[in-house]
């Protein structure tokens, strides 16, 4: 990622919109470890999943998932949803820059959603 951004840049074959991003892009993977991006893509999958139904499907420590979350959150790549009212459990969902930034990440794995 931190390549293709330079690349891009260096090249010059980028639009004005597109390199207005770049920074944010670059900045956003550095802050992000493989977990984060594990679960950022699990809340694409599926918005409004509760923190049970996403421990089920991360690969991290459970007790770890929250705080992944809240990474995500500060990093404006997912928010959390406000849970119907008596739900048990807190809902997240990907922000506009979240799904840009799987978008950009995911270009050469055939773009976002995720194509099993």
């Amino acid at each position: 990622m931190l390549a293709r951004v330079a690349a891009a840049a260096l090249r010059g074959d980028t639009t004005p919109e597109t390199v207005d991003r770049l920074p944010f892009l670059l900045r956003t993977v550095v802050d992000l470890d493989a977990a984060h991006v594990s679960l950022l893509v699990l809340i694409g999958e599926a918005p409004g999943q509760g923190s049970d139904q996403l421990a089920e499907r991360w690969s991290g420590p459970r007790d770890l998932l929250l705080a992944a979350a809240v990474t995500l959150e500060r990093a404006g790549l997912a928010d959390r949803m406000t849970p119907l009212i008596g739900a048990p459990y807190k809902a997240w969902s990907l922000t506009m820059y979240g799904q840009q930034f799987l978008d950009y990440l995911l270009v050469d794995a055939g773009g976002w959603p995720p194509k099993r």
